[in-house]
């Protein structure tokens, strides 16, 4: 009987132990912060907003713009226009999202003889930027007169307010 036991020990050692001794000396792979950020604040989304990822993975970053604004790219640890962008995790990343706003060109064109005024009536920040209120007023020349407005602008109105 005693000899029954001494080769279950046997075996248990030969089979075991190698695998025990090999776990043993496996590592964790170190993991890094990637944090994220929005510039100017409050005009996007980035996701993920922070995390931490292991040595080796790779973070997908995407930035979703406010109405108004639009993603430009992306700065600080990481420079690429691409959205989304993907982040090899080798290092901690602070990422900044640049965005933008959106302008907009206001084209007049005049058939006949005369001008159009542009006034400005609100204005949140930049020169024609998503939000700008133009206010238009049409001066016709001596011996005409305003009948419409066209293209993405109808009716008669005066003076018509374009945002």
């Amino acid at each position: 009987m005693i000899l029954i036991n001494k080769l279950t020990i046997i075996i248990f050692l030969i089979v075991l132990l190698p695998l025990f001794l090999l776990t043993c000396g496996t590592e964790n792979k170190p993991t890094y912060t990637l944090t994220t950020s929005v510039s100017p604040d409050g005009v996007g989304v980035i996701s993920p907003t922070s995390g931490e990822f292991s040595e080796g993975e790779t973070v997908t970053v995407s930035a979703k713009p406010t109405d108004g604004w639009r993603f430009a790219r992306w700065e600080g640890d990481w420079n690429s226009t691409l959205n989304p962008a993907s982040i090899p995790v080798d290092k901690n990343y602070t990422v900044i999202g640049i965005f933008e706003r959106n302008e907009f060109l206001l084209d007049i064109l005049v058939e006949g003889e005369g001008t159009v005024t542009e006034n400005v009536i609100s204005q949140p920040s930049q020169d024609y930027t998503y939000e700008t209120v133009v206010e238009l007023t049409p001066e016709p020349s001596s011996g005409w007169r305003f009948a419409e407005w066209g293209g993405d602008a109808s009716g008669s109105d005066i003076p018509l307010q374009v945002t």
